[in-house]
């Protein structure tokens, strides 16, 4: 997903720009009108996400802003409460490192905090949709062990992901799944938990091609799929590996709704990987 950052003041003239879906982090003093901006993303269909304090009435734009609610801090675990496909693929616990306990948004309770609101979702009658986490996640949790200090497994990061693909009008073009890989120093070191990625994938799209760059940052073999979503009205032609000059058209699958997956079975030795998906319009 494409993505940008704006100042609150903007709120009102961006309002009309905006692609969701829009993070708003602890954003508690918004006037009338940036309320209003806001709802407008929402209503259109392009999804919110509020994290932390949001606001409990308007600001008047003069004076200081309201308080925000008492902000905890520590370690709180997101119990869910339903089945929901933000929770699809989290299989560890969801720890956040924050919690607000007041101005709780109506709307569909999926997660709780000690029997209180920690994930709230909502959709209206046009297909708006919003989500609330009381606070951030974790990206990763260490506790002392036979090593050291040793990294938890944490799905605070998936739950985000989920969150933004739930909120967004349309799927991300291009994603690597799983996502972080399993990888080879995990079989050398089982205790270490590698959370942070050893990759970043930087994908390109254009008319009649999308080209995924993916740069390992360590020598680390990994296996993971290059999952693409193939715009509508647009068909297959052939898949490039650039950078070795490999052809992956055979090895690509796609399923009924155009859902390309290429598996990637990347060495330590990989440098850079440049895929070139080819496209034809129908």
């Amino acid at each position: 997903m494409s993505w940008s950052w704006f100042w609150d003041e903007r709120l009102e003239d961006a309002a009309d720009h905006l692609h969701g879906p829009v993070i708003f982090p602890d954003t508690h003093c918004l006037t009338e009108k940036q309320m209003a901006a806001v709802q407008q993303v929402a209503q259109g269909g392009e999804g919110v996400l509020w994290i932390g304090n949001m606001p409990h009435e308007p600001w008047n734009g003069q004076g200081e802003c309201p308080l925000p609610a008492p902000f905890k801090r520590g370690e709180f675990e997101l119990i869910p409460e339903t089945d929901h496909p933000v929770f699809e693929g989290v299989d560890g616990p969801i720890m956040l490192q924050s919690c607000a306990r007041s101005n709780v948004p109506e709307g569909t309770i999926l997660g709780s905090i000690d029997s209180s609101a920690g994930l709230v979702v909502s959709e209206s009658e046009h297909g708006g949709r919003q989500a609330w986490l009381a606070g951030v996640p974790f990206h990763v949790l260490h506790k002392k062990g036979h090593h050291g200090a040793i990294r938890q497994p944490v799905s605070g990061c998936a739950l985000i992901r989920n969150l933004l693909q739930w909120l967004s009008p349309s799927p991300p073009a291009v994603r690597l799944e799983p996502f972080p890989p399993p990888n080879d120093y995990g079989k050398l070191r089982p205790w270490d938990v590698r959370d942070i990625p050893t990759m970043e994938l930087l994908p390109i799209v254009r008319d009649g091609a999308i080209c995924a760059i993916i740069f390992p940052y360590a020598p680390v073999g990994f296996e993971t799929s290059l999952v693409v979503n193939l715009p509508k009205g647009t068909r297959l032609t052939g898949i490039r590996e650039l950078w070795d000059e490999q052809d992956l058209t055979e090895s690509a699958q796609q399923n009924p709704q155009g859902e390309l997956r290429i598996p990637l079975d990347v060495p330590g030795s990989c440098e850079v990987l440049a895929i070139l998906v080819e496209l034809l319009l129908t």
